[in-house]
């Protein structure tokens, strides 16, 4: 099991945008991510995170799939035409085959369900962390 301090050591010094609809589990789930990561910026619908990715570089996208405006699909399909290295996680209440399937097509790197779970949650965005983290590490190197 993958606790907070694990991928801490990998989360600390990364950027994370935050795209979710429902203030609700926003509110919640960013006081998670703030203990997590360096800098966590949210939007509440895709077309606010396609601005503020446009406007800034993150390590990860975190995004909902059903949102207004610009669902989730879409603006990940925006993302990769602009970096199609981007790391992002996509978050949804719906595990139906042709969603699954859609977004995994767009190239995510993880998927976790609604209800979010904490431990499942961790666990998911741990090797993503050290992925980052490890090529972030790599490219100082090689600077």
């Amino acid at each position: 099991m993958v606790i907070m301090k694990d991928i801490h050591k990998y989360s600390q010094h990364l950027s994370v945008l935050y795209v979710e609809d429902n203030d609700k589990v926003r509110e919640e789930t960013v006081i998670i991510f703030r203990l997590l990561f360096h800098l966590v910026d949210t939007a509440i619908n895709g077309e606010e995170g396609l601005f503020a990715y446009n406007n800034s570089k993150y390590d990860i996208v975190i995004t909902d799939i059903n949102m207004p405006k610009l669902n989730g699909i879409e603006m990940i399909t925006r993302m990769r035409e602009i970096n199609p290295e981007q790391k992002i996680v996509a978050i949804s209440a719906h595990d139906e085959p042709e969603i699954l399937m859609e977004v995994m097509r767009k190239g995510i790197n993880s998927f976790i369900l609604k209800p979010i779970n904490l431990d499942e949650m961790l666990a998911i965005l741990y090797p993503v962390c050290r992925d980052v983290d490890t090529q972030n590490t790599n490219h100082e190197l090689s600077i």
